[in-house]
């Protein structure tokens, strides 16, 4: 670009027919010709104009390096939880921000306006002067869909959205046998390549052994190996299941990860040899 810049100037002010009419006797040349005088330069405009054109590329050319950067507008880093308990019917929101350049550097930020869930403003909580968290507990029914919203520093709306459908009811199909295996049918097991199931297993000693199956799932029978029963305990005990999902996205200036878990009730199961 400085180059064509350049090229146009050198071209209109020595070779354009209404140089010497336009431009150069009315506006550039006296200044030029005031500043030759100051150096005892005689004015010879054909010596001279080459002369001129190598100051003039230099001049430009000093603007151009003399520029100030543009400065890098920060990332917001956003972080919203959601955990359901269905036997409770409670539900639990939160959402923390960092701004800066990255999330090492970054700084906690608050929202003037505030940060809203589902409509109702969520409550601030400052933890340690290192991170600024909103936070919000209802006792209601699983939606399956859930917004969070807050305002920028220029007013303007930011809206953000957690969508999982439930765990409906599970079942076991047939017996639970560290020799054979077992089966459980979930209505609501389908899974996405980001969500997970937590099969918690807890015995009558309270101790918890769990099984993690990744997305994504496309059937509702989920079947287990006796490798993958080993650890269970044999005897009484209790099933509840955990659905999770993870999405991060990073859009300009802004990088957002939501994370939702939805857990069951829970059922009585008996393991056996």
């Amino acid at each position: 670009m400085r180059n064509s810049l350049l090229l146009f100037l050198f071209r209109f002010l020595f070779f354009s027919p209404q140089a010497d009419n336009v431009f150069w006797k009315k506006y550039l040349w006296v200044s030029i010709k005031k500043k030759l005088l100051e150096l005892n330069v005689k004015y010879r405009p054909m010596k001279y104009r080459y002369s001129f054109f190598s100051l003039l590329a230099v001049v430009l050319f000093s603007a151009c390096d003399n520029d100030p950067a543009p400065q890098s507008k920060p990332t917001i880093f956003a972080d919203f939880f959601i955990r359901y308990l269905e036997d409770e019917h409670e539900l639990k929101a939160q959402a923390t921000f960092m701004e800066g350049d990255s999330l090492t550097s970054a700084v906690p930020k608050i929202f003037e306006s505030g940060v809203a869930f589902l409509g109702s403003n969520m409550k601030m909580k400052k933890i340690q002067d290192k991170l600024v968290r909103y936070s919000l507990t209802n006792e209601m029914g699983y939606m399956g869909s859930f917004r969070f919203k807050f305002n920028d520093e220029n007013r303007n709306p930011e809206i953000y959205s957690i969508e999982m459908p439930p765990i409906e009811n599970f079942q076991m199909k047939g017996p639970i046998s560290k020799s054979k295996g077992m089966t459980v049918v979930i209505n609501g097991g389908i899974l996405s390549q980001e969500e997970s199931m937590v099969f918690l297993f807890n015995d009558k000693h309270n101790q918890a052994r769990t099984i993690t199956v990744l997305g994504p799932q496309t059937n509702i029978e989920y079947r287990f190996n006796a490798d993958q029963l080993r650890n269970l305990s044999l005897g009484e005990g209790q099933l509840y299941l955990v659905k999770k999902q993870l999405k991060v996205q990073n859009n300009p200036h802004r990088s957002i990860r939501t994370e939702i878990e939805y857990y069951t009730k829970a059922i009585d199961v008996l393991v056996e040899e």
